[in-house]
């Protein structure tokens, strides 16, 4: 591990090693990394690995000016090998801390209890809740995800399972344990979800102007076709936005979201009965009560005429707005065609930048070049949103009528790192425009890709920094680029 620092200069500074005591740099390829925040003006890398057989959650504190590693903090470990623990962390930006929610094999240990530890900016435990639900007449119990929203307060999704017939057949409850800014204890509601689908992620935001905890809840199930003699799997996704009440969680509306604005739009452009099922990833709710998702179509073993085979196809990206009720009122899509040669399924893509395997894939540079693949995405304190992701510049000007030039892992001159970051706009009012991320900066360099992986925003200078990729002579060259937002 190379830790860099740069002053507000921009200007490297400081540049070390890191070799731990306490975390094997050996093992990384079997570690989790959990983020890299901002915590106290420090730099914070969370990484999980095994350490004396006991799977443990360590934060690496260094400092911002230096470079130099200050602790190595185990945040939690494991009560043993058996009773193995896996943690899901986030951090939070509104009343500052982290959190971190401790989940454990219920099948093997019915006994232990699940609990969600409050850590201070001085990584000390301020509070240890446990989750109060009953799940000892389900079968399963598994974590789906721990979300944190706009105000601070903190949503674990858990997916209780019944079964019916082995092994297919199954009942699934999604349980949302919520935790008010401030509160010492969880409010839970379990809501059964429809036959044969099984909830994959959840996102929550709070919607201050109803009221109303808002739940971007996706699902999944999996089917199997033919292609000839060979039987390719498929994901199936269904997405749904639950809203609850904050006084009675037990008050709850839901609405699919079936993306209706942007079928209607593909149709009109391509006269053809073709549709988009995009699957959404991030989701932005706005003081009016107005939520912001955006969804990307992906697809996983995408068989071509040839017969060769992509491990995943990350198409169009959908803009939508979504108001209090679930109702679509506005919707942009933004034309792309990404292939990679192995599988990189939604959630993935979901959890980037809170929770990455480390150099897991078959191939290093298949693993370097998917931080190149889908989007990245934030909203800026007045309320614009952006969309930052990688595309061929003969594809800027398309539009739904055209199809867009495939951009792939594979060699070639559609290969992933010959394509430019482009950067999306919409404002509160729903009024977007594209551009070039480097348009207007005065660089020496033209338009490159950014590691969609390596980038961030700090939303009190509203700036984008992120890694840029580009060739200067042919080479491959790295360089860490800023970018103001809003002006």
């Amino acid at each position: 591990i190379v830790v860099k620092g740069f002053g507000p200069d921009r200007k490297e500074i400081a540049s070390n090693k890191f070799i731990g005591k306490l975390v094997d740099v050996v093992a990384l390829e079997s570690s989790d990394l959990h983020g890299i925040y901002e915590i106290n003006g420090e730099a914070v890398v969370f990484i999980s690995q095994a350490i004396t057989n006991r799977n443990t959650l360590v934060a690496l504190r260094f400092n911002a000016q230096t470079g130099n590693l200050i602790e190595e903090h185990q945040v939690a470990t494991s009560p043993s090998f058996q009773r193995k623990n896996t943690y899901s962390l986030v951090r939070n930006t509104v009343n500052g801390g982290y959190a971190v929610f401790c989940m454990k094999d219920l099948v093997a240990n019915p006994r232990e209890t699940l609990n969600l530890l409050v850590f201070d900016d001085e990584h000390k435990v301020v509070r240890d809740i446990p989750v109060t639900v009953d799940v000892k007449e389900y079968d399963y119990t598994k974590h789906v995800s721990t979300s944190i929203g706009n105000d601070g307060g903190i949503a674990v999704f858990l997916d209780c399972i019944k079964i019916i017939h082995y092994p297919d057949d199954n009942d699934h409850f999604i349980t949302t344990c919520y935790l008010a800014p401030g509160d010492t204890a969880f409010s839970n509601v379990m809501t059964k979800l429809p036959k044969q689908i099984g909830p994959l992620y959840g996102t929550y935001t709070y919607n201050e102007f109803s009221k109303t905890l808002n739940v971007l809840l996706v699902n999944a199930t999996t089917v199997v076709r033919t292609a000839g003699f060979r039987a390719l799997s498929e994901i199936i996704y269904s997405p749904f936005m639950l809203m609850y009440s904050k006084s009675n969680l037990a008050d709850m509306k839901f609405s699919p979201v079936k993306h209706e604005i942007a079928n209607k739009q593909l149709r009109d452009a391509t006269d053809t009965t073709k549709y988009t099922e995009p699957v959404p990833l991030r989701i932005y709710t706005n003081k009016y009560g107005v939520n912001t998702i955006i969804s990307e179509e992906n697809k996983q073993n995408v068989r071509f005429p040839n017969g060769n085979t992509a491990g995943s196809y990350i198409g169009n990206i959908v803009v939508t707005k979504v108001g209090e009720d679930g109702r679509e009122i506005w919707s942009e899509t933004l034309p792309k065609s990404q292939y990679l040669l192995y599988v990189m399924p939604a959630d993935h893509l979901h959890r980037r930048g809170s929770h990455k395997f480390l150099f897991r894939r078959e191939q290093p540079e298949s693993d370097w070049l998917y931080q190149f693949s889908s989007f990245y995405s934030l909203e800026t304190p007045n309320g614009d949103c952006y969309v930052i992701y990688n595309d061929l510049q003969s594809n800027f000007n398309h539009t739904l009528s055209d199809t867009p030039d495939p951009v792939s892992s594979y060699t070639g001159n559609n290969n992933i790192t010959n394509a430019s970051a482009i950067c999306y706009k919409v404002t509160a009012r729903r009024q977007s425009t594209k551009q070039y991320l480097l348009d207007g900066i005065q660089t020496e360099i033209s338009p490159g890709s950014v590691m969609i992986e390596g980038c961030d925003y700090n939303e009190k200078a509203n700036t984008f920094a992120g890694l840029f990729y580009l060739l200067e002579n042919d080479v491959p060259t790295l360089r860490l680029g800023w970018v103001k937002l809003d002006e």
